[in-house]
């Protein structure tokens, strides 16, 4: 063989090696993993029946399962709650929510449910005991306890918002009974990921306790949220790249209901708003049922494209996935695919 064609094969076979090496992931590549869940309801006197010792069982069971994922050293961001901390908003049970969660509070970004804001009683003074009803005090440990996040934690109350890398999540709790929560994250996301931020087009989620699965029924009453409260949140993040929306509220979900697009065609919205938007939403709990999911966001912040993959875990060893494609070519009408198609990269 010739020394040319001897160089020739030398440097076909290099070129070959490195072509099935991995490549380096590129500096503006980041990966933010995070969990989710909703709705621990923690219940007082868990002795008092079979099914509420078997609840606070399995719900013990399961903020046990997150704490030890959150001790995987820098894999998981923290945990986000859509709500429901406690079944009666007593400081008993808020007691057992906050022993649950001990050592690791920094990092849950936990927020209101509809069973936390039940009317109090003898709350102040002497009276203030275990068996009290005192959901202002459940409120202002959400609004002033610290916790880890990357930058720009901002608050107002119990909604607040915080960065991992490159993704701006707002808690928005009960958003649909305040007219404040709704002030707060319009305003903020104008400053975080608005025309004069130079961040638009980065990934925003949104986390609350209300659904709006289409499909459920649970999730499209009135009761609960308003018509006109849902319009004008969909109305404002349509300028935003919401890549989800995670909430609670409902607790079992099937395989065909834990993960939809939020859209116009919804039947309460329908003909009201942008017919082309979509907003991904997950149900992710609930706690009680041992239920969770898993969120892993691949970002490009040259090219504001990424993925984003989700695993729910249904309480019973059974899991399901879901992917979503990240797209900014036109920030403020992103598109995205959703289908079963890819889990988060095993731990």
């Amino acid at each position: 063989m010739s020394s040319c064609r001897l160089f020739v094969f030398t440097l076909c076979a290099i070129i070959a090696v490195f072509s099935i090496l991995p490549h380096p992931a590129k500096a503006a590549e980041t990966t933010i993993r995070f969990l989710a869940t909703g709705d621990p309801q923690y219940e007082n006197n868990p002795d008092a029946s079979t099914k509420r010792t078997d609840k606070r069982v399995k719900v013990d069971a399961t903020m046990a399962k997150l704490n030890s994922l959150l001790d995987k050293d820098g894999v998981y961001k923290g945990v986000v709650i859509a709500g429901d901390l406690t079944q009666n908003s007593r400081l008993d049970e808020f007691e057992a929510y906050q022993a649950a969660i001990s050592g690791y509070s920094t990092r849950y970004f936990d927020g209101l449910g509809n069973h936390d804001v039940i009317d109090g009683n003898c709350c102040i003074g002497l009276g203030h005991s275990g068996y009290c009803v005192c959901p202002l005090d459940i409120a202002e440990d959400v609004a002033t306890r610290s916790r880890t996040t990357d930058a720009n934690y901002t608050s107002s109350g119990s909604t607040y918002a915080w960065d991992w890398g490159d993704v701006r999540f707002y808690q928005a709790g009960l958003y649909g009974s305040s007219d404040a929560s709704f002030d707060f994250i319009k305003a903020d996301l104008e400053t975080y990921r608005g025309e004069k931020s130079g961040n638009i087009g980065k990934p925003v989620v949104i986390v609350q306790h209300y659904c709006v699965t289409p499909r459920v029924d649970l999730c499209q009453s009135s009761r609960w949220w308003s018509r006109g409260s849902k319009e004008k949140l969909f109305k404002a993040l349509l300028p935003y790249n919401v890549v989800a929306m995670i909430t609670g509220h409902y607790h079992n979900p099937t395989k065909a209901r834990w993960g939809h697009d939020w859209a116009a065609r919804d039947k309460e919205l329908d003909l009201v708003l942008d017919r082309e938007r979509r907003i991904p939403t997950f149900i992710v709990g609930a706690t009680l049922d041992g239920r969770y999911a898993e969120f892993q966001i691949d970002y490009d912040a040259e090219t504001r494209n990424g993925a984003m993959r989700v695993r729910y875990h249904f309480g019973d060893g059974t899991t399901d996935c879901k992917f979503v494609v990240i797209e900014a070519l036109t920030p403020q009408y992103p598109t995205r695919t959703h289908e079963t198609l890819a889990c988060p990269d095993p731990v």
